[in-house]
């Protein structure tokens, strides 16, 4: 009987040290930062084609909005040739995805730029307001790319939850006329914890 306890015992622990490991591999693949990469002006103009648009999204359920949400988008996008970076401002209306009821009006600010002292690394900054007031907040570098996207990592703070997420994956991808937007939230265990799909349409 003491045999078979030890045994058990053994195992437990080995069991336990097993998962203890996986969590902290877990932890550590989540903050470690992606390196940046170099991406020409031409394909920043090409993916973020400056005009004007008109689109929308949706976010998956958080406990301050269980149902999710949708979003009516009006993009525009602003090239400064002479400081090499592209602006944008971003007026959307959020609504319930089930009951359509009005959640909130907001502006999302943010821009696209080169940094003197990191060559062609590509960087994107943002602010979201309510009112007036900053509720959001986005910032990382481009990661990866192909001849027609841009793959960032970006540390934020949303108003949609009250958690703050590091190494998020925004993907853009241009199609035609059409530019989409993915943001991707991991969640601790694999997978992903939060969701915002956008979907925007070049009308001028």
């Amino acid at each position: 009987m003491k045999f078979a306890q030890s045994s058990l015992l053994k195992y437990s622990i080995a069991i336990i040290a097993i998962f203890a490991c996986l969590v902290l591999f877990r932890w550590i693949y989540l903050q470690a930062p992606r390196t940046a990469i170099d991406v020409e002006e031409s394909l920043l103009r090409k993916v973020l084609q400056p005009g004007k648009y008109v689109g929308e999204a949706v976010y998956s359920p958080t406990p301050l909005y269980p149902n999710g949400l949708i979003t009516t988008n009006k993009l525009d996008i602003i090239e400064n040739a002479t400081e090499k970076n592209i602006h944008y401002t971003n007026e959307l209306v959020a609504r319930d995805s089930k009951t359509n009821e009005i959640q909130y009006t907001g502006t999302r600010k943010g821009k696209y730029f080169y940094k003197p002292s990191h060559g062609t690394n590509l960087f994107n900054h943002s602010e979201s307001y309510i009112d007036g007031q900053v509720v959001s907040t986005s910032y990382g570098y481009a990661t990866a790319k192909t001849d027609n996207s841009i793959d960032f990592r970006i540390d934020c703070a949303w108003h949609v939850i009250d958690e703050e997420y590091n190494n998020v994956s925004k993907n853009l991808v241009r199609d035609g006329n059409v530019l989409y937007g993915d943001f991707l939230h991991p969640s601790f265990f694999g997978g992903h914890s939060l969701t915002f799909k956008e979907k925007y349409t070049q009308v001028e």
